[in-house]
């Protein structure tokens, strides 16, 4: 797992088994530069929730997820382990 929340982290998210990227609210400029990027090369970036639904073993083809805040992250990965 990789968590990142600016373009110079773009590389590592792409690489991670889980790339998460932390998009306060509202978004710092380098957190609205890595979204915009995302968008435009048509990168899917999941809400963190969405792992409740998924297989962490699962390959995810290059889809991202974002949380608030790595609180909100750790929360979702409690309930995960629960």
């Amino acid at each position: 797992m990789y968590i990142g929340d600016s373009t110079t982290d773009f590389d590592a998210l792409l690489a991670a088994d889980f790339g998460i990227c932390i998009r306060d609210q509202p978004m710092g400029s380098g957190q609205a530069l890595l979204a915009e990027t995302l968008n435009r090369l048509h990168i899917e970036v999941l809400h963190v929730r969405k792992l409740l639904e998924s297989d962490m073993n699962a390959s995810h083809d290059g889809r991202l997820f974002w949380a608030a805040d790595l609180s909100e992250l750790l929360e979702i990965l409690q309930i995960r382990s629960a």
